[in-house]
């Protein structure tokens, strides 16, 4: 898991669209920590939903790769590159 503020230096540093910040944030913090950052922006998006969304799509509803971190793999069709992984 990251930090909020590290989500959203990845989402700028690297110049992906804000529009998805919100699934960025479902995918790689906490429930807690999305939870909290949306309610700073007055926002309300629903954590497990979202997950839920990003499996159906991208893992044939299986939600396993997004609760392991398996969909951070190459295999599982990401951009490539170095990863920029973590510990």
């Amino acid at each position: 898991m990251y930090t909020s503020g590290q989500v959203e230096k990845t989402v700028h540093d690297e110049g992906y669209n804000w529009r998805h910040i919100c699934y960025a944030h479902a995918l790689y913090t906490s429930m807690k920590q999305f939870d909290k950052w949306h309610d700073e922006r007055g926002e309300s998006c629903d954590y497990n939903e979202m997950r839920e969304e990003v499996s159906d799509t991208f893992f044939g509803g299986d939600i396993s790769y997004i609760e392991s971190g398996s969909f951070c793999d190459d295999s599982a069709g990401g951009a490539g590159g170095d990863g920029g992984g973590s510990d």
